[in-house]
């Protein structure tokens, strides 16, 4: 379902919110002249784009989810053979595979 904005604020909402459904950015699909007004929609095929979210919450439920798998990796790590458990690393392979190395 597009959304519909005035033109003044079509560029912060664009830039700061994703769809509500798939977490993809949001694209101007149509720019109405009489009424200065965009609309905005979702360019995954077959999503409903039933609304919006800010970068921010996206942000923060990836970064909970991540740590969520680790905890769970690590719970799991002794029961189930097929988790293999996260590889501990030493301060400067961490470095090395930032490339400060």
């Amino acid at each position: 379902m597009p959304l519909t904005i005035p033109l003044a604020q079509a560029e912060r909402v664009r830039t700061t919110y994703l769809c509500s459904d798939c977490w993809e950015a949001l694209v101007e699909i149509q720019f109405d002249r009489q009424t200065r007004s965009v609309t905005l929609a979702c360019n995954t095929p077959d999503c409903p784009h039933r609304g919006m979210v800010s970068v921010q919450y996206v942000e923060q439920r990836e970064r909970l989810a991540r740590i969520w798998v680790r905890n769970i990796r690590k719970q799991l790590a002794n029961e189930l053979t097929w988790v293999k458990p996260i590889p501990k690393r030493t301060q400067s392979q961490l470095l090395v595979e930032l490339g400060y190395y």
